[in-house]
């Protein structure tokens, strides 16, 4: 297992969005692969883990309709997850985007504390803004 082969399948299998985590009080990127085999999602959970150290938790998704399968989501969220976001070479523009965005804004507008000034709560308003604006 490579990182190539996980940016290839990030771009095929996987999103990058923001969520509510927890029902935080500040929304946070949040992103993931997806499949409807645990064992591939553990085998990249394990692989990015030691290489980063950031371990992700796979979640199951009960199907949608009866001729369905269950499905599975490794994820990560929070600012410490650059760090994975880092290896991923996305050549999907909206995700490659969307990386690039947030390696390069997200740790400056995340305060550990919470404690956000009035200026601060602005940029990340603005940062969520100019990332969901991609694709458009």
């Amino acid at each position: 297992m490579t990182w190539e082969y996980k940016s290839s399948f990030f771009d095929a299998d996987s999103y990058i969005s923001f969520s509510n985590p927890g029902n935080q009080k500040y929304k946070t990127v949040i992103f993931g692969f997806t499949n409807i085999y645990r064992s591939i999602l553990e085998e990249i959970q394990d692989y990015i883990f030691k290489e980063t150290g950031e371990k992700g938790f796979i979640v199951k998704k009960a199907k949608r309709k009866e001729k369905h399968s269950d499905s599975f989501d490794l994820k990560y969220s929070n600012t410490p997850k650059i760090k994975v976001l880092r290896n991923i070479s996305s050549i999907h523009p909206i995700k490659k985007a969307r990386i690039q965005l947030v390696i390069s804004k997200l740790e400056s507008l995340t305060l550990r504390n919470g404690r956000y000034s009035n200026k601060i709560l602005d940029e990340r308003v603005k940062f969520e803004a100019q990332f969901f604006a991609f694709g458009k």
